[in-house]
């Protein structure tokens, strides 16, 4: 009886170890990118990208920047890359999206 105690008590541990890693950040923090990027497309037009860059970075959040195309993507690394705001500031306004793969 002890021994099948045990065995049950590493099984929901590690369910919820694994929960913890795997469907935890996708539940709890998918909005938070989702709403950093509503809130630079509400102001786009008056931001230039050094600031979306400091806010992003502020938030902590990661950047990936391709200065050749003048594009940048803002990442959360807690959703291993899943959930996206692209921001091309190559011409004159910048457009803003969100993506979520």
């Amino acid at each position: 009886m002890k021994n099948e105690l045990i065995n049950i008590a590493l099984v929901l541990g590690s369910f919820l170890l694994i929960g913890n890693f795997t469907i935890f950040p996708f539940i709890f923090h998918s909005k938070d990118i989702e709403n950093l990027c509503h809130e630079l497309s509400i102001n786009a037009k008056a931001e230039n990208i050094e600031n979306i860059k400091f806010l992003a970075e502020k938030k902590g959040f990661s950047l990936s920047v391709n200065n050749k195309d003048q594009k940048l993507t803002i990442y959360d690394k807690r959703t291993m890359g899943k959930l996206t705001c692209h921001i091309d500031y190559s011409e004159n306004d910048i457009k803003i999206e969100y993506f979520s793969d």
